[in-house]
């Protein structure tokens, strides 16, 4: 455990760093490895939308016949296999039922432990889990083996599920007209098992016995988003529980999205929570290549196949375009497709990673702007699988290109601390954010403010000058490369 010496003396250090305003140091056990390492957050003077971290993963969607008879699964395995060796942060899997839309997916924990035996180091995540058809004693089960299977890296995104048909699998009749209530009372049932304890049920002659779920997994608590399209109170509650977000852009416009983020770290702190401390992720149809008329013509044809697939919510799609839909039919072939066509060049434009990495870096650094912690990556939506796997090194391109600016502020943060301490560093993350997040150990910070002398406003004003020139000049000198 490093001391709190340890913890004083890399405090002291990092906050005389001229581009640093504040720094937060903690120690916090390896996952799985029995060592602890050091968690270090920095906020730093330049605090432009580029030096912002986003965290990049890989979204699932793809239809039931998706790809050949005998290989359906490949982009799904492949494309795990790239992220996880490429640095990105999860693999969401959907929960999809009785329609070829989606229809490779029923199951994400089955899918879900398949990749737990092909990766080590992404997040296996459920994109999402419509809980009121499940019962809490299965989804926990199931989460738990895949959880020791990864070796503690499963994350679970809730949600209540909308579709009539998918209910026939409901273990509560009726539940589809109370679906949002039973899927947090469903919710708080699947914690309780994960954390050790149990429920109460009815066994097979009436008794009331209390159960748990075994294997126990490895992770003590679990980490949980909300998915959240439309209802802005679907993100109050989320915030106001302490859950992370999951959100996409098939329901809203991308400003109305980042309002409702805002709406959701509104909600976290008047609860108490750390308003910068939950994840939103933001769903985003995904496909890079060098030549921006050659990505158009692979994707125009698919992803407009893909959204008219999605009829039954061009309803409320629309209507974030403006559009009046009195007297429409949505289900005349040639106002659907009128109507895909139309989403298609709002998604291409406004909405989405299509395109070579040059143009999609001005849609990342927008996404930044606007409070977003993930982009999940949707890549299978019909686009043919070569063509996928062919783009995903130019998608780790974007990926860099993004990281660039808060990789080069760590890297010279690390070299910094090196130069002072040697080089037997102790284990450590450095973090780039844009506030110290509450609980975090900075007791060693304000001794040393207590101990140093008060700078005054112009020191200030010319440490956060000199640090946006160094900002403009790293920003040349990429752009050169």
């Amino acid at each position: 455990m490093a001391s709190f010496a340890d913890l004083s003396t890399i405090n002291a250090i990092l906050r005389d760093h001229p581009d640093v305003e504040q720094v937060a140091v903690e120690a916090q056990a390896d996952r799985g490895e029995g060592q602890q390492r050091l968690i270090v957050h920095v906020v730093l003077l330049d605090r432009s939308p580029e030096a912002r971290e986003l965290r990049f993963s890989l979204f699932y969607f793809a239809d039931a016949e998706a790809g050949s008879r005998e290989d359906k699964y490949r982009l799904y395995l492949e494309g795990a296999r790239f992220a996880d060796t490429h640095g990105f942060e999860a693999i969401w899997t959907p929960e999809r039922h009785f329609h070829e839309n989606g229809g490779l997916y029923p199951n994400p924990a089955v899918l879900s432990a398949a990749l737990a035996t092909l990766t080590k180091n992404v997040r296996l995540r459920a994109g999402s889990v419509a809980l009121p058809l499940h019962h809490p004693l299965r989804v926990a089960e199931e989460w738990s083996v895949v959880d020791n299977l990864s070796g503690g890296r499963v994350d679970i995104s809730f949600t209540s599920g909308w579709i009539p048909n998918d209910f026939s699998i409901a273990p509560q009749p009726g539940v589809f007209h109370r679906k949002r209530e039973a899927m947090f009372e469903l919710l708080d049932q699947v914690q309780r098992l994960w954390e050790g304890g149990a429920i109460p049920m009815r066994d097979g002659v009436g008794n009331e016995v209390h159960l748990q779920i075994f294997p126990k997994p490895i992770q003590p608590r679990l980490p949980i988003w909300i998915t959240c399209s439309g209802d802005p109170a679907a993100f109050v509650r989320a915030g106001e529980m302490g859950f992370n977000v999951l959100t996409a852009l098939l329901t809203q416009p991308i400003e109305e999205a980042a309002e409702k983020a805002a709406i959701y770290r509104a909600a976290r702190a008047r609860v108490g929570l750390d308003p910068a401390g939950g994840c939103v992720t933001l769903m985003l149809h995904t496909f890079l290549g060098r030549d921006e008329a050659e990505v158009r013509a692979k994707v125009e044809r698919p992803l407009t196949e893909y959204l008219k697939s999605h009829i039954g919510l061009m309803k409320t799609m629309v209507q974030s375009l403006n559009l009046k839909l009195d007297q429409m039919d949505l289900t005349d072939p040639r106002l659907a497709a009128y109507l895909a066509s139309f989403a298609f060049e709002r998604y291409y434009r406004m909405g989405s990673l299509i395109g070579p990495p040059e143009k999609c870096l001005s849609m990342v650094n927008r996404i930044k702007a606007m409070g977003f912690d993930e982009v999940a990556c949707l890549i299978d939506f019909g686009v043919p699988v070569d063509a996928v796997l062919e783009s995903l090194p130019v998608l780790h391109e974007l990926k860099t290109l993004s990281d660039a600016s808060a990789g080069a502020h760590r890297g010279r943060l690390q070299g910094y601390l090196r130069d002072r301490l040697g080089a037997d560093l102790p284990p450590m993350k450095i973090m780039i954010v844009d506030h110290l997040p509450r609980g975090a150990d900075d007791a060693s910070a304000k001794a040393a403010e207590r101990a140093a002398p008060a700078q005054d406003v112009d020191e200030r004003a010319r440490r956060q000058k000199a640090a946006q020139e160094r900002q403009r000049q790293l920003m040349r000198t990429g752009r050169k490369q």
